[in-house]
């Protein structure tokens, strides 16, 4: 009987035979065109590569969105801050939307990126007859369109909201400007009364 050891070598040997034998018949079907394992290989290293990519996209999306979450909740945080102190929100209001129709738009760009390729892509294995592939394909076209519109929303919402800030601002500092003119005034009938009583006052006494 052979030994524990002889068996091991005689399994390795098997094995190795068998890898060359599903090689070597792999390149007899190949050159047969039955099959194209060369092919085949290429395609799911670049089904792994577009998953990995997608994922990579996914990564940074979310990132974004929590950088832009975080951005817009300190802009709130100053805000009740500076509100409580008594001081102008303007500029800090003004910068928050800023930030939200900058964020808006990137995402509207990627979305509208995404898009245009789904759409051609779809258009292309349509022709190819895969008309199944092609609505599966079309759906998420109209999930994709769908965030484009609500992007568009939310961008032309704050564009309105920066309009009225700017608005409210202008009354404030018309107001201020007011104010500060009749209290000016104030001050100088004050001093012409004070002045003339003053001489009235003198008068009097000689």
């Amino acid at each position: 009987f052979p030994s524990h050891d002889t068996e091991v070598v005689l399994i390795g040997m098997l094995i190795a035979n068998f890898e060359e034998i599903q090689n070597s018949l792999s390149g007899v079907t190949d050159w047969l065109g039955i099959t194209d394992t060369e092919a085949e290989k290429n395609a799911e290293n670049e089904k792994q590569r577009k998953e990995r990519a997608i994922e990579n996209e996914k990564r940074l999306q979310e990132a974004r969105e929590r950088a832009y979450n975080s951005e817009q909740a300190q802009y709130d945080n100053k805000i009740r801050l500076a509100k409580a102190e008594g001081k102008s929100t303007y500029d800090l209001e003004k910068a928050k939307i800023q930030g939200s129709i900058r964020y808006q738009q990137t995402l509207k760009k990627e979305l509208e990126l995404k898009l245009n390729e789904l759409r051609i892509n779809s258009e292309l294995i349509r022709r190819g007859g895969l008309t199944p592939v092609a609505d599966l394909m079309d759906q998420k076209i109209s999930e994709l369109q769908g965030k484009i519109n609500t992007a568009n929303q939310a961008i032309e919402s704050a564009q309105t909201d920066l309009k009225i800030l700017d608005i409210d601002q202008k009354k404030a500092n018309a107001e201020a400007t007011k104010k500060a003119s009749e209290s000016s005034k104030k001050r100088a009938d004050d001093k012409k009364k004070a002045q003339e009583h003053e001489r009235k006052g003198y008068r009097d006494w000689e």
